[in-house]
Order: structure tokens, then sequence, then C-alpha cells
């Protein structure tokens, strides 16, 4: 919906009263229909749009009411506009009267359309605001006026472009061409120096705002353009205006020209231009007309008003009210609709309405009622049970997706859910499919060619996700190094990986302080952060007998990033993080987050005063599917560079078991299996010659498997469960029948059909791997992948 940003304090002296709360406003925009969506500042609107600083700012602190208006009410784009509507709609203010100026026709402006000009923007339409007055407030309102009109109705200019001049600096009458672009050159808006067109095209293909216009006409072999009686560049249209005819504040005259492909939006965009800011010119509510003189002669604007014939009835029934005809009629006055009360032939009551230039929304007589209702006061309506003699219900199909995917879930399966637009090469090259014209729905005028088609086939969308799936390591294992009592030792954490896992695993090694079970505080110790794949971490013991509390050695070849609280145990905590689609962070299985974002985990071992030191290692995930080895190894002695006499302890694994003291080393090797099992229940969109929009629905079923074992037997398993469930016997005439198929996106001799009835509703089998490639699938985890579509 439209946004329109409007001062408060202008906003309120306009409405008549100065002291409205924001709850006020709010509750008055709501009985119109509008809502309040947001209260800011000049300041905080040009930070957020040019990304700057608090103190890079430099606008002043006026709040801002950020109001969202129905997108059909063209008249509400602007201040002028919605003080107007509300003003009328308290019965402030009266309905204005627009007119056009009765001007002379010899001495009337005149606009000269060239033929050449049906090629590329064929109509113009225009007018004259004649002794305008402009200050700061009304000249940005005007300008944003244009832009919100281009931005909707306009549709971003393709419809409709709009130019403003000061006509003081130019001489009538004009002339609208269609010329080669080498053959038009002029200074542009904002611009010093003169440009062919053909060079501000290339020109304008940096500028953030208007390159985004320059697709319209940049590769027609003309472009339209309008010049003065002394070949003076009004506009060269929908791109730019010609700096000659630039508005300022003091500009007293204004022509507004719009030009189109539509030219009833062109009217309609020209109305409103008018209408909104005639109210600012000498002559209140007044224009002056242009002809416009093409194949036929035409006077522009219309502002005459439209009228319509309501029944009574219609529009009372449409709401649910009973109402006279004179309330309806005070109603419709309150949204700058005038009527009055008549007869039919067949004496049915009936509304008779003038539709002012500023409501062009109103176009039947849903739209009276509508605007009754909003008059009426949505609260004020009874509310009442629908006159509907049946229950609503799930559908029948809706109900057998549910107890499918239940039952595909309760097989191990994951359900996803994807996007229904897909590219037209995902429906086919991608899947080694030709494009036959016959099944897939293309979308016409697309944003991007990622989304140019509705999805065929489910099976794509199993493909899409599977390289997207993250992955984490879930475990906990603990490896405890023993140390005798007040004796100095060093200990070693050495971390490997091996096998796909020191592909793409980095490892964080991170330290807790070491405390003795006494009462005293423990020293703060340092957490570390990101080494590679073998560092090593040393914890030294303090034999400080005046403080006893172990401290923290040095760490090497791993750099610090801040200090961690002490822990009730000491420890060293292994966690593996990674930037790999595949795989998750993992979180640690317990302890708590330091104030500089680092984490210290916490044990539960008993501990022993002759005993001081833990290597603890922590990992934990939410799907624990990932094939390798992990091996972690303490070492002590001269590995760790002090002598055998010097330790004399024991090395614990995480089973408990205890190696002799002369031991070097202990350690644990976890194996992680990867698999991926996802499905979805959705629909697909399918061209259909016997359907009245030329297209249907289709309920699918799509599911794959990936791993480094063969899968084929889980997807046929799968197949046959779902069968059993909706109770579907193994007949080839009653029921269903397997039989080989040779589908392009499967492997020969590895993919099945299935018929129920003797017709086709499905496949399966193991993906080629030339379909799982161009699918961004990494070929070194999917061995196998199989699917059911």
């Amino acid at each position: 919906m439209p946004k329109v940003s409007v001062g408060r304090d202008r906003l309120f002296k306009a409405l008549g009263r100065s002291n409205y709360t924001k709850d006020e406003f709010e509750d008055l925009c709501m009985r119109y229909g509008l809502e309040l969506d947001d209260v800011t500042t000049e300041k905080a609107i040009i930070r957020k749009e040019m990304h700057l600083g608090d103190e890079e700012a430099t606008e002043d602190e006026e709040v801002i009411y950020i109001v969202e208006v129905p997108a059909h009410r063209y008249d509400l784009l602007c201040l002028e506009g919605l003080v107007q509507a509300l003003r009328i709609f308290m019965e402030l203010d009266e309905i204005p009267t627009y007119t056009v100026a009765n001007v002379p026709k010899e001495s009337m402006l005149k606009v000269h359309v060239k033929p050449e000009t049906s090629s590329i923007r064929p109509f113009i339409v225009c007018a004259v605001l004649r002794g305008i007055t402009f200050d700061e407030a009304r000249y940005k309102s005007f300008i944003d006026l244009q832009d919100k009109l281009h931005q909707n109705v306009c549709r971003k200019r393709t419809l409709v472009a709009i130019g403003t001049h000061d006509l003081d600096t130019l001489q009538g009458p004009f002339t609208y061409e269609a010329l080669l672009p080498t053959e038009i050159d002029f200074v542009p808006l904002k611009q010093e120096k003169s440009f062919r067109a053909d060079e501000l095209m290339k020109f304008y293909e940096s500028d953030t705002k208007l390159k985004k216009f320059l697709h319209i006409i940049e590769k027609s072999p003309v472009f339209p353009v309008i010049y003065d009686s002394k070949r003076t560049v009004l506009s060269l249209p929908p791109i730019i205006n010609g700096a000659h005819s630039a508005i300022t504040l003091q500009t007293k005259n204004v022509l507004i020209e719009c030009t189109a492909t539509d030219l009833t939006k062109a009217e309609i965009v020209l109305k409103t231009m008018v209408t909104m800011f005639s109210m600012y010119c000498e002559h209140k509510f007044e224009v002056e007309p242009v002809e416009v003189v093409g194949t036929s002669v035409k006077f522009y604007p219309d502002l005459s008003t439209s009228n319509m014939e309501v029944p009574l009835s219609e529009v009372t029934s449409k709401i649910g009210v009973s109402a006279e005809a004179t309330q309806v009629i005070s109603c419709l006055k309150k949204m700058q609709l005038r009527a009055v009360q008549g007869l039919s032939g067949d004496k049915e009551c009936k509304i008779v309405l003038s539709i002012p230039p500023t409501r062009t929304d109103i176009l039947q007589s849903c739209d009276v009622a509508e605007n009754f209702a909003i008059a009426y006061g949505f609260n004020n309506i009874t509310r009442t049970m629908p006159k509907i003699p049946t229950q609503g219900r799930h559908q029948l199909l809706s109900q057998i997706s549910y107890l499918i995917r239940l039952e595909i879930a309760l097989a191990g399966f994951t359900e996803v859910l994807t996007w229904i637009l897909c590219s037209n090469k995902e429906n086919f090259s991608m899947l080694d499919r030709k494009d036959e014209k016959s099944t897939a729905v293309i979308v016409g005028n697309p944003r991007s060619s990622d989304f140019e088609s509705h999805l065929r086939s489910t099976e794509r969308a199993m493909l899409r996700v599977s390289g997207k799936v993250k992955l984490s390591i879930s475990t906990m294992s603990r490896i405890r190094v023993a140390t005798e009592k007040n004796t100095k030792k060093t200990a070693q954490a050495i971390v490997t990986f091996k096998n796909q896992l020191s592909e793409f695993v980095n490892v964080v090694v991170s330290s807790g302080a070491l405390q003795l079970p006494l009462p005293q505080p423990s020293p703060q110790g340092v957490l570390e952060s990101n080494p590679q794949v073998g560092s090593t971490i040393t914890v030294t013991e303090n034999t400080d007998k005046e403080n006893p509390c172990a401290e923290l050695g040095e760490v090497t070849e791993i750099p610090a990033i801040g200090a961690a609280s002490g822990t009730d145990e000491g420890m060293v905590v292994v966690n593996m993080t990674t930037d790999d689609p595949r795989v998750s962070p993992i979180r640690a299985l317990a302890g708590s987050t330091t104030a500089n974002g680092g984490f210290v985990a916490t044990g539960n071992e008993d501990f022993d005063a002759d005993f001081g030191k833990v290597l603890n290692r922590g990992l934990v995930g939410s799907f624990p599917r990932v094939q390798g080895e992990l091996k972690i190894e303490v070492l002590i002695g001269e590995t760790a560079g002090l002598s055998d006499k010097s330790y004399g302890g024991l090395i614990e694994n995480y089973e408990g078991k205890q190696s002799p003291s002369k031991a070097h080393k202990g350690f644990h090797i976890l194996t992680f299996v990867y698999q991926i099992l996802i499905f979805e229940v959705g629909d697909v969109v399918l061209l259909d010659k016997g359907k009245d929009i030329g297209a249907t629905n289709r309920r699918r079923i799509a599911a794959l498997y990936s791993g480094e074992d063969s899968g084929f037997e889980i997807i046929y398993a799968l197949v046959l469960r779902v069968l059993q469930m909706l109770n579907i016997p193994c007949k080839p005439t009653e029921g269903y029948s397997i039989a080989a198929s040779s589908e392009p996106e499967f492997l020969p001799d590895r993919q099945a059909n299935v018929t129920l009835k003797g017709k086709y509703v499905g496949t399966f089998g193991i993906v080629h791997p030339e379909v799982i490639s161009p699918n961004d699938v990494d070929l070194s985890w999917f061995q196998v992948v199989s699917s059911i579509v």
C-alpha cells in the first residue's frame, strides 16, 4: 500500500486543530479507512535513506507522520488531498467544485502531436495552473505527488510519465515528436552541459534513480521529445525534463504534460495533479485547458463530474444495515460524493450520484457501498451470523495430504517447503528434459528469470533443497588427565580430523580457568577461538602453595579474543564451527556466555584435591549424520616437552578406563553417519486446456534420500508404505503396479514407474549424476541420491 509522509504540525494546522494526540489522529485515520503506519522525524528518514550516522544528518527534527492509504485512492497521495478528504469527512468543508477556465480558443495553448509518436508513446495530455503560489512545503509536496503517482498508477513511468515546467520560460505552441536519439540535444535537469539523447542514456546508467527507467525507450529507434516554438526541449519522456523550464519557488505558471501509452491512466494522473494543487492558484480550483492537436482535436483536462445511479437496496444490503435514503446521501457526502434521491421506472428508490474528478476510483455500485460503509462507521454495523446453511470442514484432498505427511514423517523423513515458482531451466534442462511447451505454466512479465515458471515437478524442489541442508554433530564425551599434587606438569590437547570432516570443519579450542575445590574465587582464564586443525593448547598447573588455585598457562598458536570467567572445574572445550552450508554451528552442551561473546563450558566431574586437570570436549547439535572420524589425543611426558619422570600420573578416557602412568597418550575416535531424508507434499501447476483459466493445480509427493550407501531400497520402501497406508492393493487392474521406466533424470536400470489402475502416477529411482551436478549438489557427499516424484 502507498505511504504518504506529512509533517505533523502542518497536517494538524491544515485540519484546523493543533492539539491532536497521536491516538486521536490514529482513530480518525482508522475511521476513514487509513492507517498511521509510523511516527518519525525528517532527520531519521534522511539517515535511513542515505545510511548516515546521527551526527551526519543535517535536517531538522520535525515530526513526520507516515500514513498508509489505499492504492486506488490517488487523491490521498499528498498532504493537500489527505487534508481535503479528512476535513470533508469531518464536515468542516464543502465538496469543492473544479472548473476549467474559459479561455478564448485563439489564445489557448496548443500541443501538436506528430504521427511518429504512435510507435513509442502515442498519447499526451496537458493543463496549466495559472497564478500558483509555491512555498517550500508546497513545492516539496508537488514533487512528492509526482513521485508517488509514478510509482503507483503510472507503473514506474511505463504507462504514464509526468513533466512539469515553468511556463514563463517557454513559448508556445508546443510539438510532441519522435526523433532519432542523435537528433535530440539538450541540457537535462540538474546538469550544466548539453547531451545528445543517446549519450544521456549512457550517462544515466550509473544514476541510482533514473537508470531503472532507461529500458522503457532505450531500445527504440526513436525517442519521444517535446519542443516549444523556439525548439527548446521541455522533456525527454519518460526519462528527464530539460533544465531550461525547471520549476522554482518563484514559478507562477505551471505547464503539466503527461505522455502515455494508456490514455485513460494519463487523464487520471492529469486530473489528480491539477485538482490537488489548483487550490493554490489565483483563482481557486480553476485550471486552464490546453488544446491537443493530433489525428483529432481534444481539450484537456476534463474536470466534469460523472453520474451514476445505484438502487438504495443494493447499497444497504451489501453492508447489512437498514438505512433511509437521506442517511445514505449524508454519508456519501462525507466521502466527497454528491448524491440525491431519485425513483426508477418501477418506483424503486435510487441514489443518483455526481462523482467529482478527484474520485476516479468510483466505478460501480460496490464502490458506492464501500464508501457508504466507511462514512457509516464499520463499528456501527451490527454483527450477525452469516446466513450460510452449511458448516466448514476439511476438503478430502487436504485430509489425505495431512495423513500422508504424517506417515512419511514417521518413516524418518523431514518435511520441507519450497517455492512454487522457478526458472524454466529448472523445470526442464536441469532435469535433462526437453521443453515440450505443453505442461509448464509461464508467468507473464516475471520480476526475475529465476521465477518465470510454475513448478511442474516437485523433484526439482528436492534437489534444490538437498544442496542447502545444514548439518551439525551430536555427541558428548570427556577425557581426563590426572596428575600428582604439587607436581609441575604440562598437558597438550591435539585435535585432528580425518576423512571428509577435514575438508570443511574448522576447530575451535577454548580453555576455561582451572580451580581446585577451594572457597577462593578462581582467576580468570583466556578464551581462545578459531585455530587451525591440529593447533595445540598448553595448560600448566600452579604449584604456588601460598595461592593453591591453579592458573592457566600460556596458550600457543591460538590468538586470544578476551577473558572468560572462571569455572568450577578446569577443562579444555573443543567445539566445531564451519561456514560450509552443509554444517551448522555447534553449541556446547552446558556453559555460559561471556560479555564479549565468548563461551565457557562447565562440567559435572567430582574433583579430588590431589588431581587437578580435565580435558573436556563437548559437541551437541540436531542432525547427527556426518561421515568421518574425529580424534582427540592427550599427550603427557616427552611428547609434551617434559621427561617421563615428571608426570607419574594417570590418563582416563571417556569410558572411565585407566591406562598405566607410563602411557604417553589416550584418545577416542568418534564416527558419524551423514544422511539426508527430506520430503514435500505440495502443489504443482500444469497447463490444462479443459479449464477456463487454462491451467490446473495438482497435488504431488516428493521425497529424497542421500547418503554413501545405496538408497534405492529406502525410497522403494517409502513408496510401498504410502500405497499400503492408502489401502491400495498390488493388483495391476484394481490397484497399483511397478515396472521399469526410462526417465532421463534417473539412472538407467535404477528406476521404476508406479501406475494406478493402468494410469501413470509417479516415478522413483537413483538420480543421474548429470542431473545432480547442475543443481549445485556436491558429488563427494551424494554418492547415491534416490528420489520419488
